[in-house]
């Protein structure tokens, strides 16, 4: 969904990617399947939902143990230090991430 954040976002120096993150330490979810004349609920995990755990010293965030991030893009923050600032990364998906590429048109 646009909202506009794009453009402000870009003014600090923060671009977001038109991409969704995977992980394989993501959240389940829970799935109905019939067996019969039964149903049962299955969790599975659901890699564009990863769980966050990775987290720095920041006062911001270390005393979170984790989060979820529901359908979640990347950021790109190079074009920082080009206006003179230093980005730091306070959170992170983990090394069994990667990205899924044209999400968005």
């Amino acid at each position: 969904m646009d909202i506009g954040l794009e453009a402000l976002l870009e003014n600090y120096g923060i671009r977001l990617n038109g991409d969704l993150i995977r992980d394989a330490q993501c959240a389940s979810i829970t799935v109905m399947q019939n067996q019969g004349q039964f149903q049962m609920r299955s969790q599975i995990p659901f890699l564009i939902f990863p769980t966050l755990s990775m987290l720095t010293t920041n006062p911001i965030v270390k005393d979170l143990q984790g989060l979820i991030f529901y359908f979640v893009s990347s950021l790109d923050t190079t074009l920082a230090a080009n206006k003179g600032l230093k980005a730091e990364v306070l959170i992170h998906s983990s090394k069994h991430s990667g990205r899924q590429s044209d999400c968005y048109t």
